[in-house]
């Protein structure tokens, strides 16, 4: 994948990477921090965490997944 700084994905094609929606998750965090940071040079530094969670979500044990991520500046 490769990040466009101005905010826009060079690839459109569906990915057959499975980890995808960390690659995109952490790739608008870092847009969202270069834009803020471009117009107020003082912020604090980027901080991301993933907070994932694993639970069985019906009666047949299928395992889910969720993922939120947290950016602070």
């Amino acid at each position: 994948m490769t990040l466009d700084i101005r905010g826009s994905k060079k690839t459109t094609r569906i990915s057959d990477n499975r980890f995808i929606v960390f690659e995109e998750l952490l790739s608008n965090a870092i847009d969202s921090y270069l834009i803020r940071k471009n117009e107020t040079p003082n912020i604090p530094p980027l901080d991301v965490r993933f907070q994932i969670d694993l639970y069985t979500s019906d009666m047949f044990a299928k395992d889910s997944i969720g993922v939120q991520l947290i950016d602070k500046a």
